[in-house]
């Protein structure tokens, strides 16, 4: 092939170099198929046709969703089963009834304390009967403030006596866990009724929460009792 005027000269080899497209059969297809040498990032025309490279953009990814964060199993506190007398009732051994659903003072205090400082301004001391309850701390904390616990060993048992820091006190029946409830809710009833002054064992036993051959305990004692706990670490001891 003649050489100078025909585009198909040395260069020919390299067609684009010379500005013109050749025309030959399957020129075009080949053109098309061959990489450019620009510069110029290759980006393909179909997401996903690339091969793994890192020239290869990839389509938009679809991020699964962040497991969602489990929420704590937080479980509300257990009703307060508690009656008090109304406000201008007479004065008696105690001032309502309390079935609390344990022995450990730590556990069902916060609640009691809560709904007492309503009625006592704040709650400050409470004195308890040593022998029915588990051995608490000297003190806990409620909601900021500081609650005293007070052991007697000739307290008795069914009641406690929850005190303000004005020394105004609400002395509560306490109806033992193990009692029934028609038995728990009688003696409750009977605790809070605005006339009432029986003695807590007498409550008790009238309502079948307590056994009639129960032995009598002692009866109510003054919180200036020297038999209470000695020392700060929540351990018994007597004063002499």
């Amino acid at each position: 092939m003649r050489r100078g005027s025909s585009c198909w000269c040395e260069r020919s080899r390299h067609p684009r170099a010379c500005g013109v497209v050749s025309t030959l059969p399957g020129a075009s297809r080949a053109l098309a198929a061959k990489p450019t040498t620009s510069s110029a990032r290759y980006t393909p025309a179909v997401d996903g046709a690339g091969d793994g490279s890192t020239d290869m953009v990839s389509g938009p990814h679809n991020h699964p969703l962040a497991a969602p964060t489990p929420k704590p199993d937080v479980r509300p506190a257990p009703a307060l089963r508690l009656r008090l007398k109304p406000k201008g009732s007479l004065a008696g051994c105690v001032d309502g009834g309390w079935w609390p659903r344990s022995r450990d003072l730590v556990v069902e205090l916060p609640t009691l304390v809560r709904v007492l400082g309503v009625r006592l301004g704040r709650v400050t001391r409470i004195a308890f009967p040593f022998a029915a309850w588990d051995i608490p701390p000297r003190q806990i904390t409620v909601d900021g403030g500081t609650v005293r616990l007070e052991g007697f060993r000739h307290q008795d048992e069914y009641v406690v006596h929850v005190s303000g820091p004005d020394r105004r006190r609400i002395s509560l029946l306490v109806i033992p866990q193990e009692a029934t409830t028609s038995a728990a809710h009688e003696a409750m009833t009977a605790a809070s009724g605005r006339s009432n002054v029986d003695q807590p064992l007498d409550l008790l036993t009238a309502s079948g929460a307590v056994s009639s051959e129960t032995r009598p305990r002692l009866r109510l004692v003054h919180d200036d009792n020297q038999d209470r706990w000695a020392n700060g670490g929540g351990l018994p001891g007597e004063r002499g």
